[in-house]
């Protein structure tokens, strides 16, 4: 286990103790974001409201910059 260090979108620096950094982001992340899937009902309701589904390939996902 290391410690590492995670930063926020909203500038907050915090010491994680993890087994590798991805799990560090996910234990921040956890409490910043909440994420579920998408019922029928959010999906009419939101892109009624004209949110854009965004899309995410696994290359994508490889180019996340979680620090060295």
């Amino acid at each position: 286990m290391r410690i590492y260090l995670v930063g926020t979108p909203e500038g907050e620096t915090r010491l994680v103790r993890a087994a590798n950094r991805q799990h560090a982001v996910w234990y921040v992340a956890q409490s910043k974001y909440v994420v579920r899937a998408a019922g029928q009902d959010d999906l009419v309701e939101l892109i009624g409201q004209g949110v854009k589904v965004e899309m995410i390939s696994t290359n994508d996902q490889h180019k996340l910059d979680l620090g060295g």
